[in-house]
């Protein structure tokens, strides 16, 4: 119980420092290119949101699902920015988690599956075949 709430309060500090950064320009000093702090959070968050799935799904974990809603929406959000800005495509996130799970292959690629994850923003378009665009990861 210690351990949890020295977690809880390392996570509020970094929160706290994340929403401190908002809106710059921080640089990370690359290691291979520069990428900003933006991008560094995102892609740990797509992390944090997939494996946090993974784990929920081997383990029967009891109560609600430790991932949390804004964290999911942000996550399935950017990976479809990543397709939709392939293939000029305009679409909406209907399922987070299965667009999630569809993206990074943690379910097998189905169409009818993208269909239940995926909506066209406008009627009059449908949801492409995205069987060569995915998984992204």
């Amino acid at each position: 119980d210690h351990d949890l709430r020295a977690l809880q309060l390392i996570a509020a500090e970094a929160f706290a420092r994340l929403d401190e950064l908002k809106g710059a320009e921080v640089v990370i000093p690359p290691s291979r290119t520069p990428l900003r702090l933006a991008d560094i959070i995102t892609t740990r968050l797509l992390e944090l949101v997939v494996h946090a799935d993974d784990l929920e799904r081997s383990v029967d974990l009891p109560g609600a699902s430790p991932i949390e809603d804004d964290a999911l929406d942000l996550v399935a959000n950017e990976l479809l920015r990543i397709v939709a800005t392939r293939g000029g495509w305009s679409l909406e996130v209907a399922e987070p988690l299965l667009w999630v799970r569809l993206a990074c292959g943690r379910v097998p690629y189905d169409v009818d599956l993208v269909a239940e994850a995926l909506r066209p923003t406008y009627a009059s378009d449908s949801v492409p075949d995205l069987e060569l665009e995915l998984p992204l990861l």
